[in-house]
C-alpha cells in the first residue's frame, strides 16, 4: 500500500440515455479505488452533474466549476446531443450541455493553471439503421465525431456492448493512475508542480520524434507490456496525422484482437492518406481483418483493391504481401492449387527482395497447404526453414506460427509429447505478445492432444477456453473450430443431443464463411451422432457429402479414410 495518496478528480459528461453506463463508470472507479488505486496510492473521485449545488441561475453554470476543478474529463455519447444550456446568440456557441462541458475541458487542459490532465471521448456504437437515418438527435453527434476525428485534437473510443465500455474504462483508470498517477506522486514527492512539468513538453514533434516513440511502443508489445505500450501508441497518434504512426497503431489493435478500433485506425489512414501507397497498406489489412472476421468475400474485396494499386505503383513489396494474403482466402475456401499458386508468387517476388521476413510467412503458409494434403515430410520442411529464418529475424510472433504448426504435424503422426511442447512454446510466445487470435488457436491446439489421450475434462476446458476468446474476436473460423471440438467431445461422452447442437452451430458458420474442410468435418461429426443413434442413412448421407467436401477441399488422403468408412457401412 503506497504511503500517502493522490486524489484526482474526473468528470463524466453526457446527454441523456445513458444512465447504465454512468453508473457502470462509477462502479468501476469505485472498483479501482478499492483494489489498483489502493495499492498505487491513487484514488479518483467521480463528478457530474448530479454533483452540481442546486442555486439560482443558469442551470449549466452551477456544473460548469465542476469541470474546471477535475484533473480529467470523459465525454459519453450515443445517438443524441442533448438540450441547449441556454439561448445561443453566436454561431460558435454550445448547443448541449455535454458540447459545453467538453469545450470548456478543452480549455482547461490548454490553460497550464487549471487541473485538467485529459479528456477521453468515448461513444456507444449506433445501429447501421439510425446512422442511414440520422435525425436531428443524432445528426450533431456525427458532425461533432468528424470534427475532431478531422482535427485530430483527440483519440476517440467506441463501444458497442457494456463489456467492452468497461474494458475501455478499466484501462483509462490504469493509464491516468499507475502511469500518469504513478509519475504524479513521484513529482509530488520531490515538491514539482505536475502542470509546470507538462508545459516543458517540446512544442514541435518531429516525424523521427513521433517514429521513436512507436518503435518504443512496438519494443514494449514485444516484451509483453501491452498497456504501457497502447499508452506511448495513443501518445504518437493522438492530435496528429502520421500515417505511419497510425498504421502501425492499429497493427498493434489487430494483434492484440481488437479489431473494430484495429479497422478505425486503417480507415483514418484511408481518410488522409495523400498517396495511393498508403490507401494500398490500409485496404489490404482491412482486409485481413474482414478475413478474421470470416467475411471472405469482403476480405477478397480489399485485398484486391490493394493488389491493383501495388501493382499500378510498381511496388515489388506490396505485390508479394497481397498475393500471399489472397493465397489465405484461398486455402480457408479449400482452393489450395489457387492459394498454392498465390504463395509461389509471392515467394518468388521476397526471395528477388530479399526480405526474410516475406520469405518466412509465404514458406510457412506452403507449408500449411501441404500439410492439407497430408505430405508431413514437405510441410514440416517449409516449415522448418521459415522457424529459421523467423529466429534470425527474432521475429516472435513468426516462430510461435511456425512451433503451432510443426506441433500439428507431430501430433498427426502421433508423437503426442512432441505436439505438446511445440504448442506450450508458441503458446508462451502469444501469451507474451497478447495476440488473441494465437493464444486462442494454441488452446485449441492443446485440447486436440487431450482429446486423443483421451482426457476429455481437460479437451473441453481447451476448447472453452479457445471458444471464449475467438467470439470475443469475432473470429468465425475460431468459433466454428471450437463449437465442431466440443462437439466431437460430447459425442463420445454419449451427449447426442448437446453434441448434434455444438456441430450444427459449427456447420452453419463453416457453410457462411465457405471452408470447406471445416463443413467436411462437422459431417464427420454429425455422421459419428447418426451412428450412436442407429440411423444408418443420416451416417451414410452426412459420411457421403462430408467426403465429397474433403475431395473439394484437395484432401485425398482423408477422402480414402471417409471412403472406407462408407465401404464398411452395411449395404442400402
Amino acid at each position: 500500500m503506497a504511503d500517502s495518496t493522490i486524489i484526482y478528480s474526473v468528470f463524466i459528461g453526457s446527454p441523456g440515455g445513458l444512465v447504465g453506463e454512468r453508473k457502470a463508470f462509477r462502479e468501476l472507479v469505485q472498483e479501482w479505488n478499492e483494489d489498483i488505486g489502493l495499492h498505487h496510492g491513487v484514488q479518483f473521485r467521480v463528478l457530474g452533474w448530479e454533483d452540481a449545488v442546486p442555486g439560482k441561475g443558469r442551470a449549466q453554470e452551477l456544473i460548469n466549476p465542476l469541470v474546471e476543478r477535475s484533473d480529467y474529463f470523459v465525454l459519453l455519447l450515443h445517438n443524441r446531443w442533448g438540450t441547449p444550456p441556454g439561448p445561443t446568440e453566436r454561431p460558435e456557441d454550445p448547443t448541449s450541455g455535454t458540447e459545453e462541458e467538453f469545450r470548456l475541458a478543452e480549455q482547461c487542459v490548454a490553460d497550464g493553471a487549471k487541473a485538467m490532465r485529459d479528456i477521453a471521448p468515448i461513444f456507444k456504437a449506433v445501429s447501421p439503421e439510425q446512422l442511414a437515418d440520422p435525425g436531428e438527435k443524432l445528426k450533431p453527434v456525427i458532425e461533432f465525431k468528424k470534427e475532431i476525428e478531422s482535427r485530430y485534437s483527440h483519440l476517440y473510443v467506441e463501444f458497442d456492448e457494456i463489456a467492452l465500455f468497461q474494458r475501455i474504462v478499466r484501462k483509462l483508470l490504469y493509464r491516468w493512475g499507475v502511469v500518469d498517477g504513478g509519475n504524479a506522486s513521484m513529482r509530488a514527492s520531490l515538491g514539482d508542480s505536475p502542470a509546470n512539468d507538462d508545459l516543458q513538453q517540446p512544442q514541435t514533434v518531429t516525424t523521427e520524434d513521433i517514429s521513436k516513440e512507436v518503435s518504443e511502443a512496438e519494443r514494449l508489445a514485444d516484451e509483453g507490456k501491452l498497456v504501457e505500450a497502447e499508452v506511448k501508441f495513443a501518445s504518437a497518434v493522438a492530435g496528429r496525422a502520421d500515417i505511419d504512426a497510425i498504421y502501425r497503431y492499429g497493427h498493434f489493435l489487430y494483434r492484440v484482437g481488437r479489431l473494430a478500433q484495429a479497422e478505425a485506425m486503417y480507415q483514418r489512414v484511408l481518410d488522409i492518406a495523400s498517396d495511393e501507397s498508403g490507401k494500398a497498406v490500409a485496404f489490404g489489412k482491412l482486409g485481413l481483418i474482414e478475413k478474421t472476421r470470416g467475411n471472405l468475400h469482403a476480405a477478397e474485396e480489399y485485398l484486391k483493391r490493394s493488389l491493383a494499386i501495388e501493382e499500378m505503383l510498381g511496388r515489388k513489396e506490396g505485390i508479394a504481401n497481397q498475393l500471399g494474403n489472397l493465397g489465405l482466402i484461398e486455402r480457408t475456401r479449400g482452393n489450395l492449387n489457387a492459394a498454392e499458386d498465390y504463395h509461389k508468387r509471392s515467394l518468388a517476388i521476397e526471395e528477388a527482395l530479399g526480405r526474410k521476413e516475406g520469405m518466412a510467412s509465404d514458406l510457412g503458409n506452403l507449408g500449411l497447404i501441404e500439410q492439407t494434403r497430408g505430405n508431413l515430410v514437405a510441410a514440416e520442411d517449409y516449415h522448418k526453414r521459415s522457424l529459421a529464418i523467423e529466429e534470425a529475424l527474432g521475429h516472435k510472433e513468426g516462430m510461435a506460427s511456425q512451433l503451432g504448426n510443426l506441433g500439428l504435424i507431430e501430433r498427426t503422426r502421433g508423437n503426442l509429447d512432441a505436439a505438446e511442447d511445440y504448442h506450450k512454446r508458441s503458446l508462451a510466445i502469444e501469451e507474451a505478445l497478447g495476440r488473441k487470435v494465437g493464444i486462442a488457436s494454441e488452446f485449441g491446439n492443446l485440447g486436440l492432444i487431450e482429446d486423443t489421450r483421451g482426457n476429455l475434462d481437460a479437451a473441453e476446458d481447451y476448447y472453452q477456453r479457445a471458444l471464449a476468446i475467438n467470439e470475443t474476436l469475432g473470429h468465425k473460423a475460431g468459433i466454428a473450430a471450437a463449437l465442431g471440438n466440443l462437439g466431437l467431445i460430447e459425442e463420445m461422452r454419449g451427449n447426442l443431443e448437446t453434441a448434434e447442437d455444438y456441430l450444427i452451430r459449427s456447420l452453419a458458420i463453416n457453410e457462411a464463411i465457405g471452408s470447406k474442410e471445416g463443413m467436411a468435418r462437422n459431417l464427420v461429426g454429425l455422421g459419428l451422432v447418426a451412428m450412436e443413434r442407429g440411423d444408418v442413412t443420416s451416417q451414410r448421407s452426412r459420411w457421403t457429402r462430408s467426403r465429397d467436401l474433403f475431395r473439394e477441399a484437395q484432401m485425398p488422403h482423408v477422402v480414402e479414410q471417409v471412403q472406407g468408412w462408407l465401404d464398411a457401412l452395411p449395404p442400402e
